[in-house]
C-alpha cells in the first residue's frame, strides 16, 4: 500500500462493506430492510478500522491461515470490546448485549461473533483486499484524498446527528417513564378513594389515562432517526436502568397498534 491516502480510502471502501454485512446478517432473519449501522449513512467504521487492521498488522502471517484467523479474531475482538467500553461511558448506553450468547465476555463480545468476524478477515485478505487495491490504485493521490475528505467530513456530521439522536431517546424514555409514574400516582389516589367518590375518580383515571396516552402519541411521534436507532439496536438500555427503553419501545408499538385500530 503507497501511503496514507490508500489507506483512508481503504477505510471508506470496508466502511461501505461492513455495513453491508450488518444489513445482510440483521435484515434476512427480521424479513424486512435493517439500517443496522451505528450511524445514519451506509457505513459502519468499525468494519474499516478492524479491516485495516488486520491488513496492516497481519500481513506477514499471510502464509500462515490458522495465525491469521487466530489473530484476526482478537483484533475484532478488542475493537469491539473497546467500542461497547466507549460507547457506555460516553452515552451511559448500551447498544448490544451478549449475555445470552455461549462464551462471551462481559456481555460485550462473544465467540460465535468473533468466529464470523474471522472468517471474514481471510475474505479481506484473500479475496476482496486485491480487488478493493484495484480500485483504489486506480484512482490519483489526489482523487482519493478528495473523496476520503467528503466522506470523512460526512462522517462527522452523521456522528453529531447520531449522538443528537441517542440523547434524544434517552430524554424522551425517561419523560415516558415519568409519564407512567404520574398515571400510577392518579391511580393509587383513586383506590385510596371512599365508595362515594369512587365513580367520580375512576373517570377521571380514565380521562387522564386517554389524555396521557393521546399525549403520548402526539409527543413520540419519533422521526426516521430515532426509529431506526431503536430498530437497529433491540437491546439498547442504559446502565442505570435498564427496562427504561425496552418499555418505551414496547409502548410505542403498542400505542401505535391501537392507534391504527382507533382510525
Amino acid at each position: 500500500m503507497e501511503n496514507l491516502s490508500t489507506y483512508l480510502l481503504l477505510l471508506m471502501l470496508y466502511s461501505f462493506f461492513g455495513w453491508i454485512c450488518e444489513v445482510i446478517y440483521c435484515s434476512i432473519p427480521a424479513g424486512k430492510f435493517i439500517n443496522r449501522g451505528f450511524l445514519i449513512g451506509p457505513y459502519c467504521p468499525i468494519y474499516g478500522f478492524g479491516a485495516i487492521f488486520v491488513l496492516l498488522l497481519l500481513g506477514q502471517y499471510k502464509d500462515n491461515v490458522f495465525v491469521l484467523f487466530g489473530m484476526s479474531m482478537i483484533i475484532a475482538g478488542i475493537i469491539e470490546y473497546i467500542t461497547s467500553y466507549v460507547l457506555e461511558k460516553i452515552f451511559n448506553l448500551s447498544l448490544w448485549d451478549y449475555s445470552k450468547r455461549t462464551f462471551n465476555i462481559n456481555v460485550r463480545v462473544c465467540l460465535e461473533n468473533l468466529l464470523m468476524f474471522g472468517v471474514m478477515a481471510l475474505a479481506v485478505v484473500y479475496v476482496i483486499n486485491p480487488f478493493m487495491m484495484g480500485i483504489v490504485l486506480s484512482l490519483s493521490d489526489f482523487a482519493r484524498k478528495l473523496i476520503f475528505t467528503f466522506f470523512g467530513v460526512t462522517v462527522l456530521i452523521d456522528l453529531s446527528l447520531t449522538v443528537k439522536v441517542l440523547r434524544q431517546i434517552k430524554d424522551m424514555a425517561s419523560e415516558h417513564m415519568f409519564d407512567l409514574e404520574q398515571i400510577g400516582e392518579v391511580r393509587e389516589e383513586v383506590l385510596g378513594e371512599l365508595n362515594a367518590e369512587r365513580e367520580k375518580k375512576v373517570a377521571e383515571y380514565n380521562m387522564e389515562k386517554a389524555k396521557r396516552k393521546a399525549d403520548f402519541i402526539n409527543k413520540f411521534n419519533l422521526k426516521y432517526p430515532h426509529r431506526r436507532m431503536l430498530e437497529a439496536f433491540p437491546k439498547m438500555k442504559t446502565r442505570e436502568n435498564p427496562e427504561l427503553i425496552k418499555r418505551f419501545r414496547e409502548d410505542i408499538k403498542k400505542y401505535r397498534r391501537s392507534s391504527k385500530k382507533g382510525n
